[in-house]
């Protein structure tokens, strides 16, 4: 089978698995509730550092007020907030509320429960070799944060 139907496959498959695991959690009426591109900016909101709706853009590659538009509804329903800047208030930084860090804690234990099922799967070697061949691509596949 050539690579590309190999990734085709394998992002399908754990797609279908994390489905199901998300169904296990608790709390997955919350993951439910927002759209896939919004979870995306709770996920790079959780990694950055207090980043700003400039940066948010900057890393998504879309323009502000598209970055605007998502950060507000991520606000409305009260998984972020904004805090302004203490040097200046031009600047608002964005961080997680409680909410918000649950809603990735149900995806992480999800991911976990995924992981658990790879684990069954692999040898010992195996799943050394997998996670070494995975870090490898997740490095070179990683955006630039800063």
């Amino acid at each position: 089978m050539p690579l590309w139907q190999l990734v085709r496959r394998v992002s399908e498959s754990y797609g279908r698995r994390l489905q199901e695991h998300k169904k296990d959690q608790p709390g997955s009426k919350l993951l439910s509730s927002v759209s896939v591109q919004q979870f995306q900016y709770v996920q790079a909101i959780s990694r950055m550092d207090r980043p700003t709706v400039g940066r948010l853009a900057e890393y998504f590659s879309v323009t502000p007020p598209t970055a605007t538009v998502i950060v507000r509804r991520l606000e409305d329903q009260g998984l972020i907030r904004k805090k302004i800047d203490a040097d200046d208030a031009r600047i608002q930084h964005i961080t997680l509320t409680e909410k918000g860090h649950r809603l990735l804690s149900v995806q992480e234990g999800a991911f976990k429960a995924l992981a658990g099922d790879i684990g069954h799967i692999l040898t010992k070697e195996e799943l050394r070799r997998y996670s070494e061949i995975t870090e490898k691509i997740c490095r070179a596949f990683e955006p630039d944060e800063n």
